[in-house]
């Protein structure tokens, strides 16, 4: 499925997720578009570590995606759908 993720800085990219993939896994596939310094994360600039300072929203609704459940079940759609 593809989706688009904006980050807080307004950078958004089109990414092709599995249905099944957590937000998790999507966080650290998409690590390169949270991009902050490790002066301001205080964090090594590790994908894992780096990921866990996020949290996946759905737009639609402003609800928080839970990190471990598959995002299809969280209400996330295709970006062609409607």
């Amino acid at each position: 499925m593809r989706v688009r993720v904006t980050n807080m800085n307004g950078v958004s990219t089109i990414a092709d997720v599995g249905k099944d993939w957590t937000c998790d896994k999507v966080k650290l596939a998409l690590d390169h578009l949270l991009e902050l310094s490790p002066s301001l994360t205080g964090l090594a600039s590790d994908a894992l570590k780096h990921s866990l300072l996020f949290k996946l929203v759905l737009i639609r609704t402003g609800r928080t995606l839970q990190d471990d459940v598959p995002i299809a079940q969280q209400g996330v759609r295709d970006n062609g759908e409607n």
